[in-house]
């Protein structure tokens, strides 16, 4: 690189200069006047961009919205191996698929009022991540490790949220910590094929709108007995092998809403909502394999509508016979009334109910 040399002449004795690089009077020195003509002070956002770098830079930060570069779109991503797309891919299904619920730890329980131990059971398979709700997370892969009791630097209610595998709950009030439990905010991975899963949970509500995993279940007796917090019974995945669904909601004193699943092969159904005042609609469940019903909704009472309802549909299955069945004071119209009367002749029933209208 050429280095210019500014020339000035200066009179002897004097601070004046005569002139700069031969030129006198008033001098304005600009980049060609030293020889810097060629150097571009331009800033750097105001710098024009080749079109052949531009070109590049397009081809390799692709904007359009095509499924196929971009970090957030796809898995043929130019920047990440596929082992990491597929990490990122089952990090965002465990985000939308986490089992979420709510405890307060100061409710009674078996651990200490600034803990809550999660209902893990033996015969459970895990493998989940759990977000205690403080800034602190854990990997339980064994329902007996150290790790299922939490301690928390203060009593409280706190969210708990679990990715991964969780398959086996068993949160039963008055031990297991079940006291502690307030709301199912979301069912997600987990999976219940164990009974007894929130027996005597009495604070317990429901606001989970998604499905609740019992693939495997084959028994759904005394699943919320005793959960009287409770107005909201949640739906199922497939319960073709249920056949029992005993005391499945007995005492839930204030339970309003019951969904429709698959009970066609179950076989005892005795107690199933008994002591259930405030519902008053039943689903019209398929009881044709039923051979167990005394006290199915004994203290109770189901709208006329609904009753019947439920007795005319009865009447067109093939219904085991010597059945006892119990509604407790649900009245009839005059169609549930013939079929009342079909069943009790045709299958030799007992029932017990309000009467007719």
């Amino acid at each position: 690189m050429a280095v210019h040399q500014i020339i000035t002449n200066k009179r002897s004795g004097g601070g004046a200069v005569d002139s700069v690089n031969g030129d006198t009077g008033i001098v304005t020195v600009d980049k060609s006047g030293v020889g810097l003509g060629n150097v571009d002070n331009t800033s750097d956002a105001d710098k024009p961009i080749s079109s052949a770098t531009q070109g590049a830079l397009d081809d390799k930060f692709d904007t359009a919205t095509d499924d196929s570069d971009d970090i957030t779109e796809g898995s043929s991503n130019k920047f990440l191996t596929t082992e990491v797309t597929d990490r990122l891919a089952r990090l965002e299904y465990q985000a939308l698929n986490q089992f979420v619920s709510v405890w307060k730890t100061n409710n009674s329980g078996t651990s200490s009022s600034d803990q809550i131990k999660l209902p893990l059971i033996s015969a459970g398979t895990y493998d989940f991540i759990v977000d205690w709700g403080d800034n602190t997370i854990d990997n339980i892969t064994s329902y007996n490790q150290s790790e299922v009791t939490h301690t928390y630097p203060i009593a409280g209610t706190y969210t708990v949220k679990i990715s991964g595998v969780c398959n086996g709950f068993q949160a039963i009030g008055y031990s297991k910590d079940g006291l502690k439990l307030t709301e199912l905010k979301n069912f997600g991975c987990l999976n219940i094929s164990n009974v007894n899963a929130f027996l005597n949970c009495v604070n317990l509500q429901i606001t989970a709108t998604d499905t609740l995993d019992t693939v495997g279940t084959t028994s759904f007796e005394w699943m919320f007995q005793g959960c009287t917090n409770m107005t909201n019974a949640p739906k199922f995945t497939d319960t073709s092998s249920v056949t029992r669904t005993d005391a499945m909601f007995q005492y839930c004193s204030n339970l309003v809403n019951v969904p429709l699943f698959n009970t066609s092969s179950v076989t005892i159904m005795h107690t199933m909502f008994q002591s259930c005042f405030d519902l008053v609609n039943v689903p019209l469940f398929d009881i044709s394999s039923a051979i167990s019903m005394n006290n199915f909704l004994q203290y109770g009472s189901l709208s006329t509508e609904n009753y019947s309802s439920l007795l005319e549909y009865w009447d067109t299955l093939t219904l085991q016979n010597n059945v006892t069945f119990h509604v407790g004071n649900s009245k009839y119209n005059t169609a549930g009334g013939v079929a009342r009367a079909n069943i009790i002749s045709n299958h030799n029933w007992t029932i017990t109910d309000g009467g007719a209208e």
